[in-house]
């Protein structure tokens, strides 16, 4: 087998990872790819007790060094919920078996709620990284939000607001990506200061003019959801970007929906319940915190009603009306 699906996780994000991992083992994903792991300063006892639980059999768990990306002490990682942990995937060229020619990277925060097997199965044109679009598109078709920094887009090298991308799942040749990912780090640490989306910024502008899109189903991320463009489009894969996590507390637009797919896990491999704390959703002081969250979000949505029809729409008619390669 010459695919493979891989995720890139420290502590903070392995449950999430795993929970994401086992979805695409519940479509049988690991009919078409192989499906790893790769953890960044996790003990490997808690490594053999992942591997030795029956529900991950299809998923392999291999370690990634954290001295093959770690940041030199004059490079600045603009802090925020994204740990330094995201500029692994940067290094996955010094680990992935040879035999991967087609790789498809997912980052821990998603869900995924719908087939998926397209994504895995197309192959990239060598040279190319096929992605999903970022929020910066939106900019165009709104009025009320400035969705990116001011000149952002400019000091990375003058990017498309509509071919800028959300780096949360890409797919690649490996070639491509042992030539463009250390490239990618090199730019990084030479330009941190402009780099506030850390290895997203880095890659946009190694990648420039070298993207293919793929619909944004199969990265379905918050400036969608909070347009409720769900109502009307089907997402594939869910992406929580930004600081609002599903396994956070129960807030619009998703609510309670993601909760139960961290305490299954919890149920069949308790000892994961340490490393990943999950709101509370049963009880008074929960539910009114959802409740004030729905009436937030209700004010939102009439204060700007025209805004996010406006915005709602260009979402839709880029959605289905896309030239996409499957």
């Amino acid at each position: 087998m010459d695919r493979l699906v891989t995720f890139v996780t420290d502590i903070g994000f392995l449950v999430p990872s795993l929970v994401a991992a086992r979805q695409l083992v519940k479509q049988d994903i690991h009919h078409l790819a192989d499906i790893v792991i790769y953890t960044v300063n996790i003990e490997a006892g808690l490594v053999d007790y992942l591997s030795a639980q029956a529900g991950n059999r299809h998923i392999r768990f291999e370690p990634l060094p954290y001295e093959l990306f770690a940041p030199p002490a004059n490079v600045n990682f603009h802090k925020n919920h994204v740990p330094v942990t995201s500029l692994a995937r940067l290094s996955l060229q010094d680990v992935i078996d040879e035999k991967y020619l087609n790789i498809i990277y997912i980052d821990g925060d998603v869900q995924i709620v719908g087939d998926v097997s397209a994504l895995v199965k197309y192959t990239v044109p060598d040279g190319k990284i096929l992605a999903g679009r970022g929020s910066a598109w939106l900019d165009q078709a709104q009025s009320q939000h400035n969705m990116t920094p001011d000149n952002y887009l400019k000091n990375l090298g003058d990017l498309s607001q509509d071919t800028y991308f959300n780096a949360g799942v890409l797919a690649f040749r490996r070639a491509t990506w042992a030539e463009a990912a250390p490239r990618a780090l090199k730019f990084f640490f030479d330009n941190s200061e402009i780099c506030i989306r850390h290895d997203q910024s880095a890659l946009n502008a190694v990648f420039k003019d070298k993207i293919i899109s793929f619909p944004p189903k199969y990265n379905f991320h918050s400036a969608y959801a909070d347009l409720y463009a769900q109502r009307q489009y089907a997402p594939a894969i869910i992406h929580f970007t930004g600081p609002r996590k599903p396994w956070g507390p129960a807030l619009a637009p998703w609510g309670t929906r993601f909760q139960n797919s961290y305490q299954e896990l919890f149920r069949e491999q308790p000892a994961l319940r340490q490393y990943l704390k999950v709101s509370d959703v049963d009880g008074m002081r929960p539910k009114l915190r959802l409740l004030k969250s729905w009436l937030h979000e209700a004010k939102r949505l009439f204060g700007n009603q025209t805004d996010i029809v406006k915005r709602r729409r260009a979402f839709l008619d880029h959605a289905t009306g896309g030239s996409f390669p499957f």
